[in-house]
């Protein structure tokens, strides 16, 4: 699968974003022992990031549960699962992957054909700034 350069601008833009504000970028080799991000916080940004991007809010059906490991943020059987023991960066690619194929139509996005497109770069980068802003925020409280 080819990245066009519009793509990977931004997701060059999203790293640079993430490395100033001292947040590791995405493709870590493993993940930590102990939980890197706080459940909490992560739970209260994907709401807030489903709602403002995906343009509805989260079902009241769906649960939201904590998981570490090998897995991805991820719904499986309507549970999301949030890997805590992953990177911010981790977080935020695999929450802007989560919001833009349910969101749109799926047929748009068959298997790896445009998951990659620009729309997803900027969502990224775009859910990125937000994740900085809300846990800047949360820091400051």
């Amino acid at each position: 699968m080819q990245v066009s350069k519009e793509s990977m601008s931004w997701y060059e833009k999203t790293n640079d974003l993430l490395t100033a504000n001292n947040i590791a970028v995405r493709f870590a080799e493993f993940a930590h022992e102990e939980p890197v991000i706080d459940f909490k916080i992560a739970q209260q940004i994907l709401k807030r990031c489903w709602k403002k991007y995906a343009g509805f809010k989260l079902g009241s059906h769906v649960k939201i549960k904590q998981t570490s490991g090998n897995r991805y943020t991820w719904i499986r059987h309507g549970e999301i699962s949030i890997n805590t023991h992953k990177d911010w960066g981790e977080f935020i690619h695999d929450l802007s992957h989560l919001i833009q194929t349910r969101s749109r139509p799926l047929k748009k996005y068959k298997r790896g054909r445009a998951y990659h497109c620009p729309e997803h770069a900027i969502l990224e980068y775009k859910i990125a700034r937000d994740v900085l802003e809300f846990v800047s925020k949360k820091e400051a409280a």
